[in-house]
């Protein structure tokens, strides 16, 4: 046994609900993201619209981490 090592095992529900706090993130980040990117372009605020820009990217980023997660967790 490896002392420094630690396994976790997560049941169904559990990891079910990590899912689920995946996909809401991302799709909060992804959200805002095109809000602040859509307030910048009208206002003509490229900083508001670049916020926006890195949101969105942030929510795909989190979106594909959680797709990740689901297939090895159905491996």
């Amino acid at each position: 046994r490896d002392e420094g090592m630690y396994t976790v095992k997560l049941n169904q529900k559990e990891a079910d609900r990590m899912s689920l706090s995946d996909d809401l993130k991302s799709t909060v980040n992804k959200v805002k993201g095109e809000i602040k990117e859509q307030v910048g372009n009208a206002t003509g605020d490229r900083a508001t619209e670049r916020d926006g820009q890195k949101d969105k990217l942030k929510g795909k980023v989190q979106e594909v981490i959680g797709d990740v997660k689901d297939k090895l967790k159905h491996k």
